[in-house]
């Protein structure tokens, strides 16, 4: 079935169960903190460095590629940033495969990573990356949990909740994307993932939008 044609009764009750399950991997996240060397002694153990490195640096230059937010709109910026996600793309399909995703930072990598594909199936893998992540105590992994939720909610047509998804269109001011579906949680749910309260999110667009026109 393709995941444009589930029914709404259907992605809300996804909804909820994601919900729970990104509950339990921020709780599962605080845990861990509170053990710090225990869980930093864990994660070396399970992390392949070679690999750990690689995605490293696949998650630099991804990020690096986002930061000049002025030049979002300018013609032709965006086509070798998307031969870098391509390649990016397809080498963390590669990893999974291969069974070489371990420790909280690859998941990490990899979640934001695919967090920059185009698809539904993108975004799904990069939700369950983010959940792993956090799961493996990965702190910076719980709002990209939120925001991975955000990104394949909207794929799929329906609102996102966090108020992570933002958008400029034609050099107009960054807005927040639509749909979104503000009421469906609190803030207070927003803040758990590391997520601003609704308020908040007029102060960011107001920082993007400050860069943008510098």
């Amino acid at each position: 079935m393709a995941y444009n044609s589930y029914s709404t009764s259907k992605i809300k009750h996804l909804l909820i169960s994601s919900l729970c399950a990104m509950l339990a991997a921020s709780a599962a996240t605080s845990v861990v903190t509170t053990s710090a060397a225990s869980a930093e002694s864990t994660d070396k153990t399970n992390s392949n460095t070679a690999t750990t490195n690689e995605l490293a640096a696949m998650y630099e230059q991804d990020q690096n590629d986002r930061k000049d937010v002025e030049n979002y709109t300018k013609p032709g910026y965006w086509k070798s940033i998307s031969a870098h996600d391509k390649a990016h793309h397809d080498r963390v399909i590669e990893l999974m495969k291969s069974d070489k995703l371990q420790s909280g930072d690859d998941y990490y990598y990899a979640a934001m990573i695919m967090q920059h594909g185009d698809t539904a199936k993108d975004y799904v893998l990069a939700h369950l990356f983010a959940e792993a992540a956090a799961q493996r105590g990965n702190k910076p992994a719980v709002w990209l949990t939120a925001a991975s939720f955000d990104r394949l909610m909207q794929s799929v047509g329906q609102p996102q909740i966090f108020a992570t998804q933002y958008y400029s269109d034609k050099g107009k001011p960054f807005q927040m994307k639509e749909p979104l579906d503000a009421d469906l949680i609190t803030d207070s749910m927003r803040k758990a993932f590391d997520c601003p309260a609704m308020a908040e999110n007029q102060d960011r667009l107001k920082i993007l939008n400050a860069k943008k026109n510098q």
